[in-house]
């Protein structure tokens, strides 16, 4: 029973250690953040001040009841008077005010819609460049355990030659002092991978293990979209054109009509012996007519500062989207600029292994020094280090394009 339970338990443990976490996995973690939530929550905040705007002008009951009681009565008054009243209200019409503030609700929920889908792909855009920077590190800390074996490998080696009395101890040391400051440097990569991985995982809200490689389709030339940021400022200028309009339609005439029923009941009332019939109940229905004829201006104020508002959003919105529409020329020549820097790297990658391999024969049969040797093993790796990061780097870049593109970077995750 017991090797069986420890089976299931290894079955369970298996995914957790066998598979790390990709990038699709942390973007669709990035949309259930408790950041990604809170614009969600604008969104669902905004609709409902939309439905309830609807509501508000759907006809009104409202409810009441009354008790009044004097300790000393007149003639024909009672000393207990209750009152109970139902009323129904309607709007009819607002100088249009209930139109453009439907309108002006529509377009800030409108807008708060696009804001939420614009942060998940700008959030998914840092996501990206995080995922990419610790891949970096994985690369740098790669690069520097390869060169740390190697220089394992040779201080042992000079050890026996020591021994043997075919080196000198200086020669020795300065191999070792190496291997030291190459443990060193290690650990501040890896001190420094923690930190951006503690960062990944604060923004996707998901705990990471291991990260696997991932990839992104090949981008196709784009023209110029607006983004879903510039169309929400868009939306929130619509809503404050409406809400200006609001301000005129105070001076507009107000309709509406009203339907009040209400029932009396006395007690103790006192009728000086006169046969008096009371007022048992009593429906009454009221139609009114009123508008703003004079207010000093200040519904004419109160529309002036809207539309300055309005004109400090246009401003915003013409300079973001010539700010866009560059940034996305510049992210096309970052991404042709990246993929050329592969090609570099790589043949600096091929110079610096045939360079090492020569070298390494000729330290081994002393004819360089540990000097020349150490300037060619460090940069082998580092060469190998820098050609991974440039594919990295691509990767990157061409997640910054989807962005500026105007495109949902999850969607090309390969």
């Amino acid at each position: 029973m017991k090797t069986k339970a420890a089976i299931i338990l290894l079955a369970a443990l298996m995914p957790s250690v066998l598979f790390g976490v990709d990038l699709k996995t942390l973007l669709e973690a990035g949309e259930r953040s408790d950041m990604a939530k809170s614009y969600d929550y604008e969104a669902e905040s905004a609709q409902s001040a939309l439905s309830a705007v609807k509501r508000a002008y759907l006809p009104k009951v409202t409810a009441s009841y009354s008790q009044q009681t004097v300790d000393e009565t007149s003639a024909f008054q009672a000393e207990t008077t209750t009152v109970g009243n139902l009323t129904a209200s309607l709007v009819l019409f607002d100088g249009f005010k209930r139109e453009n503030m439907l309108d002006e609700k529509e377009a800030a929920y409108e807008a708060a819609k696009l804001s939420s889908e614009h942060f998940k792909n700008s959030q998914a855009l840092d996501i990206a460049k995080l995922y990419y920077s610790c891949r970096n590190l994985q690369e740098d800390m790669k690069s520097k355990e390869q060169k740390g074996l190697q220089l394992e490998a040779e201080v042992k080696r000079l050890e026996r030659f020591l021994e043997a009395g075919s080196v000198s101890e200086d020669r020795l040391e300065r191999m070792k002092a190496s291997k030291a400051m190459n443990d060193y440097e290690l650990h501040m990569l890896k001190l420094s991978y923690d930190r951006s991985v503690s960062n990944l995982e604060t923004i996707a809200g998901m705990t990471i293990d291991t990260l696997e490689p991932s990839r992104f389709a090949e981008p196709a030339p784009a023209d110029f979209v607006e983004r879903k940021d510039l169309k929400a400022m868009e939306q929130n200028i619509l809503s404050m054109d409406y809400k200006a309009r609001q301000s005129h339609g105070d001076y507009l005439p107000k309709l509406f009509v009203e339907d009040s029923y209400s029932t009396y009941d006395y007690q103790n009332l006192d009728t000086m012996g006169f046969p008096v019939e009371m007022m048992d109940a009593q429906n009454k229905i009221t139609v009114g007519l009123s508008m703003t004829l004079f207010d000093f201006f200040a519904k004419s104020k109160e529309k002036e500062a809207v539309m300055l508002q309005k004109k400090k959003l246009e401003s915003q919105y013409t300079y973001q989207k010539t700010k866009a529409a560059r940034d996305l020329l510049l992210a096309g020549e970052s991404l042709k600029t990246a993929k050329s820097s592969i090609q570099a790297a790589k043949a600096r990658k091929t110079a610096a292994d045939r360079t090492f391999a020569f070298i390494q024969k000729k330290y081994q049969a002393n004819v360089v020094d540990n000097v020349t040797y150490l300037d060619a093993l460090s940069d082998k790796y580092e060469a190998q280090a820098m050609y991974d990061q440039s594919l990295n780097n691509y990767e990157y870049e061409k997640a910054a394009y989807y962005y500026y593109a105007a495109k949902e970077i999850k969607e090309f995750v390969q």
